[in-house]
């Protein structure tokens, strides 16, 4: 048993040194071919301590712009350096990007050409990663923990992967363990076969005043909104969400964050009232209700404002003081249009 362990560990350091010297050997490569010197980054998917040990606990769900995705080939993970580690099959089927891997080099390369084409390149446990994009300077940076191997599937860096595409990605830790990790793209990305099909017609870019709630919605959206107001004024927006919602013998569960350029993201609790005074240009409040005992996502209610909403999920109506709130079937509509829909007077 002894020498089984110990020809493993040598064949564990032998395939983590190949790995550094073919990243090593991309990087100079293409370094020299950029004529750039090395940026250094740190990648950005660090969770406080206590929320990643909780999320390392239990379930982690991915959704990308509200869709909840399903992973039938391996199941996403957070390492113990607090990382969340996802197939790499799903980054195309999920997000929607191209995929191409390098047998004999070990080497992923990522790619998507909306709004912007950007190109991520992983080798096989090899710590950095290669950002190339034609309108902006070489990036290589850390992605904390590398890409490995899992039951015969390549998992790779979400967070890194994903921001380094050009997608938005934030983290909402649930009460008694696990999390969700939350991706919103500029980008289209693939219908998932488990998400519903829209039942309202798209917004086109000139309109965004047509919203027909679902049924789910319908009992969602008055607990959501009806307590929700919005000073332009101060730019303070008051909420307060409870932390279930009940509906016949079901009870979904609500959780809740807030991102705000130049801030840490961070969760926001349910059951009190929320008094967000001061949000700068750049900010989006992320609703999810979910049904944990069939991992159903129920509704996810993106509030934002028309400045974020431009510059992360393609609004191309007049940016000013309003917001706009993205649905989970991928409607986007300015908040008095839901006020209207849902006959909340406000």
């Amino acid at each position: 048993m002894a020498g089984k362990q110990k020809r493993l560990m040598r064949f564990r350091s032998t395939k983590l040194k190949e790995g550094m010297i073919r990243m090593k050997k991309f990087t100079k490569e293409a370094v020299k071919r950029a004529g750039l010197s090395l940026v250094a980054a740190v990648a950005l998917f660090t969770i406080t301590t206590s929320s990643a040990s909780a999320a390392s606990a239990g379930k982690v769900i991915v959704k990308v712009n509200g869709a909840t995705i399903s992973m039938n080939d391996a199941s996403a993970y957070i390492t113990k350096e607090n990382y969340t580690l996802v197939p790499l099959r799903f980054v195309s089927e999920a997000l929607g990007a191209k995929v191409s891997w390098d047998n004999k080099e070990k080497k992923a390369t990522v790619e998507v050409s909306e709004p912007a084409q950007k190109k991520v390149t992983v080798v096989l446990y090899a710590n950095d990663i290669v950002i190339e994009s034609p309108a902006e300077p070489l990036l290589i940076t850390s992605a904390g923990s590398p890409a490995t191997m899992k039951n015969n599937r390549v998992m790779v860096p979400l967070r890194v992967i994903s921001e380094g595409l050009g997608a938005s990605v934030g983290f909402t830790a649930k009460t008694g363990g696990g999390g969700i990790v939350s991706v919103s793209t500029p980008w289209k990305t693939p219908v998932q076969p488990d998400t519903p099909a829209p039942t309202t017609t798209p917004t086109t870019n000139s309109e965004y005043t047509t919203w027909t709630p679902t049924a789910d919605q319908k009992v969602t959206g008055p607990v959501v909104f009806k307590p929700l107001t919005w000073d332009s004024s101060t730019r303070t927006l008051s909420f307060q969400l409870p932390s279930t919602i009940k509906h016949g013998s079901e009870e979904w569960e609500v959780t809740s964050g807030l991102r705000d350029s130049g801030k840490k993201d961070r969760k926001l609790e349910t059951g009190v009232e929320q008094k967000l005074v001061g949000l700068s240009e750049d900010f989006m409040v992320a609703i999810n209700i979910d049904y944990e005992p069939r991992s159903v996502g129920i509704d996810c209610y993106y509030v934002m404002s028309k400045s974020y909403a431009s510059k992360h999920y393609g609004y191309k109506g007049l940016v000013d003081d309003g917001l706009i709130v993205y649905d989970s079937h991928k409607n986007m509509v300015t908040l008095e249009t839901v006020y209207k829909a849902l006959g909340i007077a406000n």
